[in-house]
C-alpha cells in the first residue's frame, strides 16, 4: 500500500504520466489545478508511494489526479488496491514444548479452580441472602409484636419522644 517499493510497476504511474502528456500539461500546471505539490505528483507518476504520507493520502491523491486527467478514478484506485502490498499473516505457531504444555495445563487447571470457587461463592451467598431475609422478617415481626402489645407507658414510649406517648404512632399528614 503506502509501503510499496518502486521496483515493481503496477501501471498506474505511467498511465497518469501518459494522460498528462497527451493533454499537454506540465507538472506545475497539474499541481496548481489539483492542489497537490509537484513532488507528490512526481511520486505518483513514478509509483514511489513510500515518498507520500500514507495509504489514505495515496488513495486520495490517485483519485484526485486521475479525475483531473480525465481517467476513471475508481479504476485507478482499484488497480492500486489490487497490486498494493497486503500485510502478511503471521506463521502458525509451532508445536509446544514440555514447558509450554505444563504452563497450558496449569492455566486450564486454574480455570477449573476459579469456576469451582465461583460456584461455591454463589451457593454460599444465596444461602446467606435467604438467611438474612429470614432474620429480617423475624426482626420485623418481633418489633411489631413488641410495639403493638405494649401499653402507652411501656416500650413504645422508649422509642419516641414524650409528645408521641399516646400508644400509637403519630398521624402524618
Amino acid at each position: 500500500m503506502a509501503g510499496r517499493s518502486t521496483q515493481d510497476s503496477i501501471g498506474v504511474g505511467p498511465a497518469l504520466e501518459k494522460a498528462r502528456r497527451i493533454r499537454g500539461l506540465t507538472l506545475e500546471e497539474a499541481a496548481r489545478d489539483t492542489k497537490l505539490r509537484v513532488d507528490q505528483l512526481t511520486a505518483l507518476e513514478l509509483e514511489d508511494f513510500d515518498a507520500l504520507p500514507g495509504d489514505a493520502f495515496v488513495r486520495g491523491a490517485l483519485r484526485t489526479y486521475a479525475q483531473y486527467l480525465g481517467l476513471d478514478p475508481d479504476k485507478v484506485t482499484a488497480i492500486y488496491d489490487h497490486h498494493a502490498d497486503e500485510p502478511q499473516a503471521p506463521p502458525p505457531p509451532g508445536k509446544m514444548g514440555r514447558v509450554e504444555q505444563a504452563i497450558a495445563a496449569t492455566r486450564i487447571r486454574d480455570n477449573h479452580r476459579l469456576l469451582l470457587f465461583a460456584a461455591v461463592f454463589v451457593i454460599v451467598n444465596n444461602g446467606a441472602i435467604r438467611a438474612s431475609a429470614t432474620d429480617a422478617q423475624f426482626y420485623v415481626q418481633w418489633m411489631d409484636n413488641l410495639l403493638t402489645n405494649t401499653s402507652p407507658g411501656g416500650a413504645w414510649n422508649s422509642f419516641f419522644p414524650t409528645r408521641y406517648a399516646t400508644g400509637s404512632p403519630p398521624n402524618r399528614r
